[in-house]
Order: structure tokens, then C-alpha cells, then sequence
């Protein structure tokens, strides 16, 4: 490769350098997202309930900020009763689909609904 700068303004870059920052235009910004959503030392501001331990509110799966967590255990440890157990997570950001997508993205070929969505859903009892 040649000596020349990389991002001089008004000079062509050649062909090889131009393929090489359209690739890295394209993965850097997916890594980078990657790296935050998926490795919990980066950036998990919630914790997942594990085990609700004393804590009354705590309901297994149930997602608190690492701040409510932390004080809640402190709470319960000064009192001496079961702490609760925790792991980090991201928030959810995305709602679940409606009950009606649901039912339409489960209907087959023939136009039926599938019963087991109608269950699930909510539109047919059991």
C-alpha cells in the first residue's frame, strides 16, 4: 500500500482503499452494537430476578434497575434475611406484537386459524 493519507480532503482514494472503508463503514457500526447489547460488562442497566429472596416485590424474571436491586438487597442483608439473586440485563425496548397479529400471522393456507393461537391469544376458551 502507499504512503498516501487515508482521508486527505480532494484526493481520489484507490480501489482497494475504497472497498476496505465501505466494509468497515458497514461492520463497524454492527459490532459496535453487538458489543453493547450482548456483552452484559458494557452495558446492562436492568437486572433480571433470578430468585426474589425477602424482598415482597420481586417476582422471578422481573427486570429492576441496578440501582433498586442494589438497595433492596442492602435493605434485606441489614435485617439478615434471604437476598435475592440477580443477573444483568438490557430493558426491553420493543412491545409484544398485538393479539391480532398473532392470530393472523397463524392462520394456514386455507385461510383456518390455528387453534392453538386462538388459545394463546385469547379468542377461544380452552
Amino acid at each position: 500500500m502507499s504512503s498516501s493519507p487515508w482521508f486527505a480532503p480532494r484526493i481520489a482514494l484507490s480501489t482497494k482503499r475504497t472497498r476496505v472503508l465501505t466494509i468497515v463503514s458497514f461492520l463497524l457500526p454492527l459490532l459496535i452494537w453487538s458489543a453493547i447489547s450482548y456483552l452484559p460488562f458494557l452495558w446492562h442497566p436492568k437486572i433480571k430476578i433470578v430468585e426474589p429472596g425477602d424482598v415482597s416485590y420481586f417476582k422471578i424474571n422481573m427486570l429492576v434497575d441496578r440501582e433498586v436491586f442494589d438497595k433492596e438487597t442492602l435493605k434485606v442483608k441489614e435485617v439478615g434475611k434471604v437476598l435475592p439473586i440477580g443477573t444483568r440485563a438490557n430493558p426491553i425496548y420493543l412491545p409484544a406484537p398485538p393479539r391480532h397479529l398473532l392470530l393472523h400471522l397463524q392462520q394456514n393456507h386455507n385461510g383456518v386459524v390455528n387453534s392453538g393461537c386462538m388459545k394463546v391469544c385469547g379468542t377461544v376458551s380452552p
